[in-house]
Order: C-alpha cells, then sequence, then structure tokens
C-alpha cells in the first residue's frame, strides 16, 4: 500500500473509533463518510470541533451531525425537507420526489435526465448513507427515517420548516418573527379539522408548502372533515404555496379561487368527493403533478385541461365514474404518468401520439370507439418505451356495432414496446389474440391478464415468456381446448415452456372441455411444462372432463370451483404435492374420494370446502385420515347436506387436526366422538349449526373452542381442562354455564355474543355464583348484544390479568361495580 493509502486508514480507524465512543444506537452513523475518500477530508473529520460540543442539552450526535455536514448541499436541501415528516412515519419514495420537484430542489441543466431521475438519484444516495431505511412492511417504494436522524432534519431545517403536532416546539404559540420565517408546513389529518386549528396561517403568508399527512392506522371507513373556511378562504390567500395537499378530507368541491396559486407546482386531492374541478385549475400553468387518485365521485376534468403544458403527473386510477376526457391533453407533451385515458367524444387514440415520456402505468378505456385503425399505428406505443403496464379495455357490450376485423387490426397496432412488465386486455372483440402476444421478444413481461375475450380461439402461444410469472385467463368463452399451441409449439425454441410462470388461473371458460399438454415426439425440444407453477386456480369450468397432463409436482395450492367432481380427482392426481387445495360448489361431490386422499397423502395440510350442498361426509374409511397425516386445518363452510364429517361413528380423525372450523351446515347433527382423541387440536369453530347436539371432549385437550347457533345443552366445560379462548354466539338453548362447574383455569378470552336467551335470563345467577367464576388468567372479556343485561359481574377485581373489557349494545346495563369491583391494575 502507498503512504497515501496508509494514512488514509489510519485516519479512517481514528474516526471510527470516535464514533464508537458516541451511544449505541442503531443507525449507522459511519455510513455518512462512504464517500470521503481524501485524507485530508478524513483528517479534517478528526479535527472536527464539533466532537467536543456537549450533549447535554442536544440530543443530536456528533457523529449524525457530522454525516450530514459532509453530504453535498443539494442533498443537505433535500434531507432538511424531510422534517415535515414525523417520527415512524413511511413515506413513499415516488411521493417524496414529486414534492422535491415541487420545491424547486432538483436541478437539471447540466445533465440531459428528468427531473425525476435526478430526484430518485438524490434518494438513492440518501438511502446509501442510511439517512433513509426501507420499511419493515416489505413495500419497495416504502421508506422511513431513524428518530435520530428525524431529530436532525428537524434541527437543520431550523424555522424553516414546521408542524402544526410539534407540540414541543408550540408551533402555534410561536412569536410572528418565527413565523414569518416558515416555508413548509405538515401536520397529522384529524378526523374534524376547523379553522382554529390553522391560525397561525394567517401569519404566514409565504408559505410554500401546505401538506396534510394520514393517520396512522386508521380504518378504511374513517371519514375526515376539512372545514369551507380553509379550503374556500384561507387557502386562496397562500399566494405563494407550491405544495397544496387535501388528499383524504371528505371535501365537494374546490374554489374557482384556486386560480390565485400561481406558483402551485402540486394538487393532490386523492380519495376526496370532488366530482369535478373547477375550470379555473386550467389556469395553474406551472403545475406539474395532479393527483386524483381513488376520486371515485369524479366525472370529468377541465375542458382546457391541456393548457396545463407543464403537467408531468396526472394520475387519475380509481375513478370509475370518469367516463370523458379533455380533448387537448395531447398538448401535455410533458406527461411522464397518465394512468388511464378515456376514450370517445371527440378524443381519438391517436392523441398518445405526442406523449413519449409515458412512463409507468397506462390504461386505456374505450377502444371499441375506435373506428380507424391507423389511429392506433399513429399513437406509436413500440416508441413508449418507458411503459410497464398496459391494460387495453373495450366495451362490455358486445352488440352489433362491434366489428371484430377493426378490433383485430387495432390490437395488433398497438403493439407495445418490448419493456413492459405487466398486460392487461379486457372486452376484447376480436377473434384472435395480437401476433405479437407471446414473442419471446417480451422478456420482462411477468403478469399477463386476458379477460371477456369471449370470441377468440385459440389462446395465444405464451410458452416462451421467460419472466411471465402470472397468467389470468378469464371469460374466453369460445375455447373447448387448451392444448400444446398455449406452450408455444411451433415455435423455435428450446427448454422448459413457461419457465418462471407461479400462478395460473383459468375463470368462467364454460365451454371448455379438454385440457393436454403432453407432447409428441415432434417437440423433443421442449423440457418440461410449467417447471415453477405454486398455484393453480381453475373456476366456473363446467364442462371441462378431459385432463392429459404430466405431473405438477410443484403446485402447492390447488383452488377448484364450480366444476365438475371428476375434474377435481384428476386434478389432485396431477398436482399430488399439494399442501393447500381449496374447493366450491363441486358438483357431484358426496365425499372425498379414496383416489382424492390417496393422491394427497401426507402433503395435504390445509383443506377448505365451501358450498358443496351434495356433501355428506369428508370421506368414508378409516385409512382416508390415515392417509392424511399432516393435515393441520380443516374449514367446511355452507354445505347444507352435511351430516357428519366422518361416515360412520367410531372414526378416526386426521391425527394432527389443529384447527376446525364449521359455519353455516345446517343439517350437521354430530361431531365424531374420536374428536377427544385430538390431542394437537387447537382450535374449534362451530357457528349457525342449530341442529348440531355439540359432544364433550377429553381433559387433556388444549383447545380454543367457538360455539355458535348449536343445540349446546351437553357442554361440558370441565372437560376443557386447557382452553384459552371460547366463544359463545347466537345459541338459544344454551343455558348458563352449570352452576357445579368452574369455566376452565386456563382460559384467557372470552366473547359472549347475543341471541343467547336462556343464558341471558340466567345470566344473574351465573354472575352471582362464585362457583362459576371465571379464570383468574382471564385477559380479554366481550360482552356484545345483551339486551336484557343490567349489571356486570361484582367479581371482575378477581381478574387480575384483565386487560380489555368491551361491552356493546347492551341498553339494559343500569351500572358499573363500585369501587374496587374492576381489577386492582385499573
Amino acid at each position: 500500500m502507498h503512504g497515501d493509502g496508509k494514512t488514509l486508514m489510519h485516519i479512517q480507524r481514528r474516526n471510527v473509533k470516535a464514533c464508537l465512543s458516541q451511544q449505541n444506537h442503531s443507525v449507522d452513523s459511519k455510513s455518512g463518510f462512504a464517500s470521503v475518500e481524501n485524507p485530508n477530508e478524513w483528517k479534517d473529520v478528526l479535527d472536527s470541533k464539533i466532537w467536543d460540543l456537549p450533549t447535554e442539552n442536544n440530543d443530536i450526535l456528533p457523529a449524525l451531525r457530522l454525516s450530514y455536514q459532509h453530504l453535498p448541499s443539494h442533498l443537505k436541501r433535500l434531507f432538511a425537507y424531510c422534517s415535515l415528516f414525523p417520527k415512524d412515519y413511511e413515506f413513499d419514495k415516488h411521493e417524496l420526489v414529486l414534492l422535491w420537484m415541487a420545491e424547486g430542489f432538483l436541478r437539471t441543466s447540466e445533465t440531459h435526465r428528468e427531473m425525476e431521475d435526478v430526484g430518485f438519484r438524490c434518494f438513492d444516495k440518501l438511502l446509501s448513507r442510511s439517512f433513509f431505511q426501507r420499511s419493515n412492511t416489505g413495500a419497495e417504494s416504502r421508506f422511513l427515517m431513524h428518530d435520530l436522524l428525524n431529530d436532525l432534519a428537524r434541527h437543520v431545517a431550523g424555522r424553516v420548516c414546521f408542524k402544526l403536532d410539534d407540540k414541543a416546539e408550540s408551533n402555534v404559540q410561536r412569536g410572528t418573527d418565527s413565523l414569518l420565517k416558515a416555508r413548509h408546513s405538515s401536520f397529522i389529518r384529524h378526523q374534524y379539522d376547523g379553522s382554529q386549528r390553522f391560525e397561525a396561517f394567517n401569519r404566514v403568508r409565504k408559505l410554500r408548502t401546505f401538506l396534510p399527512l394520514p393517520v396512522f392506522k386508521t380504518p378504511p371507513w374513517q371519514d375526515f372533515y376539512l372545514t369551507n373556511q380553509v379550503v374556500n378562504d384561507m387557502l386562496p390567500q397562500l399566494h405563494f404555496l407550491r405544495v397544496l395537499s387535501l388528499s383524504g378530507y371528505n371535501i365537494l368541491q374546490l374554489p374557482n379561487a384556486i386560480r390565485n396559486l400561481k406558483h402551485l407546482r402540486y394538487l393532490n386531492v386523492s380519495d376526496t368527493r370532488i366530482k369535478q374541478l373547477p375550470e379555473s385549475v386550467s389556469e395553474l400553468y406551472n403545475l406539474q403533478t395532479l393527483l386524483l387518485r381513488d376520486c371515485s365521485w369524479l366525472t370529468k376534468l377541465p375542458t382546457d385541461t391541456g393548457n396545463l403544458i407543464n403537467l408531468r403527473h396526472l394520475d387519475v386510477a380509481g375513478t370509475k365514474k370518469l367516463q370523458e376526457m379533455p380533448l387537448g391533453l395531447c398538448k401535455m407533451a410533458s406527461l411522464q404518468t397518465l394512468s388511464k385515458i378515456v376514450l370517445g367524444r371527440g378524443l381519438k387514440v391517436n392523441a398518445l401520439r405526442g406523449l413519449s415520456n409515458l412512463r409507468g402505468v397506462l390504461s386505456i378505456i374505450g377502444l371499441h370507439s375506435v373506428m380507424d385503425a391507423q389511429d392506433a399505428r399513429e399513437a406509436n406505443f413500440m416508441r413508449k418505451e418507458g411503459l410497464e403496464e398496459l391494460e387495453m379495455v373495450w366495451s362490455s357490450d358486445f352488440d352489433d356495432s362491434r366489428n371484430e376485423m377493426i378490433e383485430k387490426e387495432v390490437i395488433d397496432l398497438l403493439k407495445p414496446s418490448t419493456n413492459l412488465r405487466r398486460l392487461g386486455v379486457k372486452h376484447y372483440g376480436g377473434v384472435e389474440f395480437p401476433s405479437w402476444l407471446g414473442d419471446p421478444s417480451f422478456s420482462q413481461l411477468a403478469h399477463i391478464s386476458l379477460s371477456d375475450c369471449r370470441h377468440c380461439t385459440p389462446l395465444p402461444s405464451l410458452g416462451h415468456l421467460t419472466s411471465l410469472k402470472k397468467l389470468h385467463i378469464s371469460g374466453v368463452k369460445g375455447v373447448k381446448t387448451v392444448g400444446n399451441e398455449l406452450c408455444g409449439v411451433g415455435w423455435p425454441h428450446v427448454g422448459d415452456a413457461f419457465p418462471s410462470l407461479e400462478t395460473l388461473e383459468f375463470v368462467d371458460m364454460v365451454d371448455w372441455e379438454e385440457w393436454s399438454t403432453n407432447l409428441s415426439n415432434d417437440d423433443a425440444n421442449f423440457g418440461q411444462v410449467f417447471p415453477r407453477l405454486r398455484k393453480l386456480i381453475i373456476d366456473r369450468c363446467p364442462n371441462l372432463i378431459t385432463i392429459s397432463l404430466s405431473r405438477l409436482s410443484s403446485i402447492l395450492v390447488l383452488e377448484i370451483s364450480q366444476c365438475q367432481e371428476v375434474l377435481l380427482t384428476h386434478m389432485v392426481s396431477v398436482a399430488c404435492a399439494t399442501s393447500t387445495l381449496k374447493i366450491r360448489e363441486i358438483l357431484g361431490l358426496v365425499q372425498l374420494h379414496d383416489r382424492v386422499t390417496r393422491f394427497l397423502g401426507e402433503s395435504l395440510e390445509v383443506l377448505v370446502i365451501r358450498e358443496c350442498n351434495e356433501l355428506i361426509s369428508l370421506w368414508q374409511r378409516d385409512h382416508a385420515c390415515h392417509n392424511l397425516a399432516n393435515l393441520r386445518e380443516v374449514t367446511v363452510w355452507q354445505c347444507s347436506g352435511l351430516v357428519s364429517l366422518v361416515g360412520e361413528e367410531g372414526q378416526d380423525l386426521p391425527p394432527n387436526l389443529e384447527r376446525l372450523d364449521i359455519r353455516r351446515c345446517n343439517n350437521l347433527e354430530k361431531l365424531p366422538n374420536r374428536l377427544k382423541s385430538l390431542k394437537s387440536l387447537r382450535s374449534l369453530s362451530i357457528r349457525e349449526c342449530p341442529r348440531l347436539v355439540i359432544l364433550s371432549t377429553a381433559k387433556e385437550d388444549k383447545a380454543q373452542s367457538i360455539i355458535n347457533n348449536g343445540k349446546a345443552e351437553d357442554i361440558m366445560m370441565e372437560s376443557f381442562s386447557h382452553l384459552e379462548a371460547l366463544t359463545v354466539w347466537g345459541c338459544p338453548s344454551l343455558a348458563a354455564f352449570p352452576l357445579g362447574q368452574r369455566i376452565p383455569a386456563t382460559l384467557k378470552r372470552l366473547d359472549l355474543y347475543g341471541n343467547c336467551d336462556k343464558m341471558e335470563q340466567d345470566s344473574e345467577e351465573m354472575w352471582l355464583s362464585k362457583s362459576a367464576a371465571p379464570s383468574p388468567l382471564l385477559e380479554y372479556l366481550c360482552i356484545n348484544g345483551w339486551v336484557s343485561l343490567q349489571f356486570l359481574p361484582g367479581f371482575l377485581s378477581n381478574f387480575v390479568h384483565l386487560t380489555s373489557l368491551t361491552i356493546i349494545n347492551c341498553p339494559g346495563l343500569e351500572s358499573f361495580p363500585e369501587r374496587g369491583g374492576f381489577p386492582p391494575a385499573w
């Protein structure tokens, strides 16, 4: 190593020691120096007086402050802006870049890169220096900042950024001089936001950012309201605004005075109840981003939207009522995001011709309105290399106005770039799929959905798409046979067919009769078919009977619905390694055939049966249970013909069964006596089975039990010596627990729901009986819908571990226990 290198290493080691001498925090402070390579720079870091600053009155570690100081100036600005986010807030990478762009933080004068690309590059640099970290949710675009870095961002941002919710700084009470310096503001959205909350904005006339942030863990049905005084009066007076978000509020309209916000670059009214934007929005000539995602009431855009020539992102995804779009879209040459375009009423597909910068997702609605196929050629989709997801949608009305030949020409000429990753074709009326669909040059295509292309025969050859992971085919009702053409036989190819496919779905193929993938000697170049298939779904294919497939040993999940019983037997023999089998409305299914249990053998772990009304029992013979040695979960719902789980009394159940869930089986009369022998049983749930007589289980069973709508007079609570959770729901015949019995001492959760008339009548005696006092281990108690309940039990104080008491819809309740009647920790 040369001298400079040795010097650099020596100084670096001393710096590491300095970093390590700080308090032990989970944030990597050393990563901020990763780009420092000059020995003199490293020496400056070591000699910095920041290491000697007192930390008693400052929670910012010197190492973190140094990390920030060694950022380039443009990254410092971007990082400081993130002080608008509260601690633990998860932000979206793409959204943050759009905010940076709106604030004017991204410059492209020295490069030919788009501003968004510059922003993504800056983001990645901050990420590489650990100023950001990935979210634990698994979403690729979600990130957050460590608490210490959030403190650092607030520190360096100073008075330029302020949060209404910042109690530490009490922003609303700041002096006028302090507020005059504020440029960016954020706040947590409240359910009811009135004008008093925003009084501080009367003193912040040069505000550039008005950014409400969503509440953590809010239920999806929660509504949020913002007073009209803020929307109509206050906001139009903030003439310097560049970023305005009203996302998530229950607002119905924007004022015409929004035209006053001449500097506005970013307008987000996603997830609101706006029906249409005022025409004055089209006067916001500096607007770069307009977000209208999930505005389910939106019906139209301003007529002169095309005047927004600087608009780069127009997101109208999730706007089902938006049935027309302005004609001037072709003038917005800078558009990168156009999530949906609705053709018709004068707007033609060739309006997309000049939008060569489109990226991401595009859905084209109304392709049936294209009367001249040359319009599709002029749209020039092959040149739109930034598109990753494309959906082509025709009308669901297959009337006489449809022209099959024109539709075939149109889809041929709409051939996209080979960079495409997802493709959807819906309601297409041609008799053939386009020639380009299945071309191996689409090497990045990972997801294909073909829906309601009812006249197409045969299916396209897709087996050579090396990246295809999910294939959904539904409503292709003209297909009777699926054969080797789907695999791509006839194309010059060597190797496996569908080498990466993991999920395959066939839905609503009413005329489909035969499925075969057996290759002839002429197809010797082919290897395996579906070598990585994990999940297979066949739904509403009632005539599919003939199966000639090679064994698909990679399948783990098999779902079959509204098909013949013979198909179930055939498919199980092919997918013999299935661990999860879900079946629904299987015609002719009386019991699971011996072949089914034999083929699945020890691989099956989860069995779900729904709406099989001809089903009488799950199986007939004992050896079926022995075959299913690893079956852990059984769910049986809405099987009206089911009388018993097993064919004959005394038969065994699968020896390792852990969870049994039975619901709405109106004729189920009994559970097997051998249920008591299942020492592995952890959860027993029985709901709305009015003819069922619940049998007791052995004392040693450790289970969770839900008894619902059953004739449950025969429950022997003392048998459940290890019961941990009990739910009683809608059992009108169930009286109070026998007073000579104690509820199991192991019980941790007790849910008592309404429609238990006899229990309610006897509730006073039950509550007062000390012998019936529930377990002291109880942690959760819920009483719901007991209209006759007048008072709570006086022995609640015995529940020393009780952490949750829920009482819902008990209108007769008169009083709570007196002082001392609750657990001592309350």
